[in-house]
């Protein structure tokens, strides 16, 4: 009985190869806090900070800048954030895709 020959692996088609993603790089700087605000009784607080974020994708470049909110609950011996909200200072114009987080 004569053995069956495997298929050689055929290269994806062009159509199925995923398309390379521009390399993007990004600077932030966030300030100290600026006010901090309690919530009573569930160990919990939330903070606000300014910050600035630079992004530079597809040979050009994009400032962000606004007020980070960070609400954080201390719980199992450590603190952690349990939500966190960003207005942006242009928050009224129109944006492109936005791909590093704040």
């Amino acid at each position: 009985m004569a053995k069956r020959r495997k298929p050689k692996a055929r290269p994806s088609p062009p159509s199925r190869r995923p398309l390379p993603v521009p390399r993007q790089r990004a600077a932030r700087r966030t300030a100290e806090p600026l006010d901090r605000h309690e919530d009573s009784g569930n160990n919990a607080c939330t903070v606000r900070s300014k910050f600035v974020m630079i992004e530079y994708r597809r040979d050009s470049q994009r400032l962000f800048a606004g007020t980070a909110f960070h609400r954080l609950v201390q719980a199992d011996g450590g603190i952690f954030i349990a939500s966190k909200r960003v207005n942006l200072v242009n928050c009224d114009a129109p944006l492109d895709g936005i791909v590093v987080p704040f």
